[in-house]
């Protein structure tokens, strides 16, 4: 650069760099505004291009999400259906051995999650989610069930917990359950 063999020794070479500084801010400025003129129409289309694929992907994402919901009901019918048979199936066992009998053989088979055709494979995992209802009641049982790890509400941990006890006991405040994800190949 020439700027690098300028030497200031005096006002006058100093004043000299206080002009060039100015014409060098006057001609970026000037730079600046060629390469706005010529990139405007570039950033517009893309701007137009970006708010049609908004819509269309607002749409999909809908869809998306009203398919996942569907699915999840249906795997959570299948659950409910499975546990009044195993429940049943459990009553069957306690009057066999009551009366002396043979134990039944259980015939249900386990619930699949997982679809898969020519085009796709989708399955459903577990996406286990809480909510605080009431903190107080909640840091009430975490202190009573030795549970003070989690006394400072660590969304973190209550995450993990969440996950770990699957909503297997009731919790005074605190909602547990299955979001369910739904995951396509």
């Amino acid at each position: 650069h020439q700027a690098e063999d300028i030497k200031i020794i005096n006002t006058q070479q100093y004043n000299y760099c206080s002009d060039l500084r100015k014409k060098i801010n006057v001609y970026a400025k000037q730079l600046d505004e060629v390469k706005k003129i010529l990139t405007k129409p570039y950033w517009d289309k893309k701007k137009a291009i970006d708010d049609s694929f908004k819509i269309i992907m607002q749409d999909l994402d809908l869809a998306k999400k009203v398919l996942d919901n569907k699915m999840i009901g249906y795997n959570r019918l299948l659950k409910e259906k499975q546990e009044k048979e195993a429940k049943k199936f459990e009553k069957k066992i306690e009057k066999a051995i009551e009366k002396g009998e043979d134990i039944p053989v259980a015939s249900s088979a386990p619930i699949n999650t997982k679809a898969k055709t020519e085009q796709s494979t989708t399955f459903i995992k577990e996406n286990w989610v809480y909510e605080i209802i009431d903190e107080k009641k909640l840091i009430e049982y975490f202190i009573q069930n030795n549970k003070k790890h989690l006394l400072t509400i660590d969304h973190k941990e209550l995450r993990i917990f969440a996950k770990a006890t699957k909503n297997s006991e009731a919790i005074p405040g605190l909602k547990i359950w299955d979001k369910g994800q739904v995951n396509t190949r």
